[in-house]
């Protein structure tokens, strides 16, 4: 099990916790769209749904839109 702690603007702080450590299976557990999301570390990193996760880690979660 790999525990991550993610912020974001709507539910403030929520840990999560994932078998894999996939950031495709923190945003199922979150049940938000993988397609609305990016995770971004506290350097600026950014992790997309292929990334792998280590226990602990804080990432902020932020919502993005399209203006296609």
């Amino acid at each position: 099990m790999v525990k991550v702690r993610i912020s974001n603007i709507k539910f403030g702080e929520r840990e999560v916790e994932i078998l894999s450590g996939k950031v495709s299976d923190i945003i199922k557990a979150l049940g938000t769209n993988d397609d609305s999301v990016i995770f971004v570390d506290k350097e600026g990193n950014i992790y997309t749904s292929d990334k792998i996760v280590s226990d602990g880690m804080n990432l902020n979660m932020i919502e993005v839109f399209s203006g296609g």
